[in-house]
């Protein structure tokens, strides 16, 4: 019974099934009966507000690694990127600790500064992690984890399935060491002389461009330079060598 000028609310509960996403209006009217007469009163239907339902906000994460080979003390970058297939929003999403298998001497040098972040629903966030290989490190790591949050619409958490990167392989720097012969040891006046530089990269990561610095002349000057070196530079891979060659 709703006195003159008064007001009367009447609640109804609906859950949406699983898998609902679209837009959903309701319409309805009352009716009852005045007071004093007995006539029936009642109002045309209403439309309610449109509610949106969304599919809950669902995190996918995945880790990259780059560059994927490093040498000893070198700076990685893994950047774990955390996707929200959902269309409702994620808030406060976290990563988790990054897990490390296999070299265990790698140092974390700086985290993620953009912690605690709302992903919209179809969005992703990048978290960045650098670490530095230790000196004389050599062989494989690998780094996993994951990421949650809470779904905006229910507050409901939310959490990723772990994700692996791929392998990073960490070698021993590039080492150069190099000899120097010629041939033949013993010449007339006029005659040619080869020289040949042999460079060895005793290390297991390539040496790029590699090229001999000017040779320098003892005792006899009056040498001239008909040719070389060649090559000018080469790449020369772990535990590989060169040769340069000057006439």
């Amino acid at each position: 019974t709703i006195p003159g000028g008064g007001r009367q609310d009447f609640a109804w509960i609906y859950a949406s099934a699983q898998g609902d996403a679209g837009n959903v209006m309701f319409s309805g009217n009352a009716s009852g009966r005045d007071h004093n007469t007995g006539n029936s009163v009642s109002f045309n239907a209403v439309d309610s507000n449109v509610v949106v339902i969304q599919t809950p906000a669902n995190l996918t994460a995945t880790i990259l690694v780059s560059p994927a080979q490093i040498s000893d003390g070198q700076d990685v970058t893994v950047v774990m990127t955390v996707n929200n297939s959902g269309q409702a929003a994620a808030n406060a999403v976290l990563p988790s600790a990054v897990n490390i298998t296999g070299l265990q001497t790698m140092r974390l040098s700086s985290s993620p500064t953009n912690v605690d972040v709302d992903i919209p629903g179809g969005g992703s966030q990048d978290f960045e992690w650098i670490y530095t290989s230790a000196e004389g490190d050599t062989g494989n790591a690998m780094f996993s984890g994951n990421a949650f949050g809470k779904d905006h619409n229910t507050g409901k958490k939310v959490l990723s399935a772990p994700a692996d990167s791929s392998v990073l392989t960490v070698r021993t720097s590039a080492n150069l060491t190099g000899v120097i012969t010629v041939s033949p040891e013993q010449i007339s006046e006029g005659q040619e002389i080869k020289v040949v530089m042999t460079v060895t990269n005793e290390g297991q990561s390539t040496a790029d461009a590699v090229m001999p610095i000017e040779l320098t002349l003892i005792d006899a000057q009056g040498l001239s330079l008909s040719s070389g070196p060649t090559p000018g530079n080469a790449n020369i891979s772990g535990g590989g060598s060169q040769d340069f060659t000057w006439t």
